[in-house]
């Protein structure tokens, strides 16, 4: 028989690190797939409701969602690209209108308390 293969024990251990954390590693990347297989489901039928997916579209996006991080990404860019900003702040009601002025409204006989509760309302 030949002679046996001497490998260096600081290799073996080294190997031994590597193989160690590679398995960490996968098993990190195996539960992150479990969890997105059990949120895919919730989030393509949020989806759905706010009408940025098509309905026949549901089966093929849970499928893409669980399956891999990029598609996800994917995904989320293209639903940002489809939702509007929001309309901007209406402008305060509280201001007259020109030749207007707040006697106007005829508000002369109220109470006090009145007064004070229409004039913190901006009336």
């Amino acid at each position: 028989m030949g002679n046996p293969v001497q490998i260096d024990s600081t290799l073996l251990q080294n190997m031994v690190n590597f193989i160690g954390a590679a398995g960490q590693q996968l098993d990190k990347v195996a539960k992150d797939r479990e969890q997105a297989k059990k949120a895919a489901p919730a989030v393509v039928d949020a989806l759905v409701s706010r009408g940025l997916l098509a309905e026949e579209r549901k089966e093929a996006a849970v499928s893409a969602l669980a399956e891999s991080h990029t598609r996800a990404l994917d995904a989320l860019q293209k639903t940002a690209s489809h939702v509007k900003k929001e309309a901007a702040a209406p402008q305060s009601m509280g201001e007259a209108s020109e030749g207007l002025d707040k006697s106007a409204s005829g508000n002369g006989d109220l109470d006090d308390a009145n007064r004070k509760f229409l004039s913190a309302m901006g009336f």
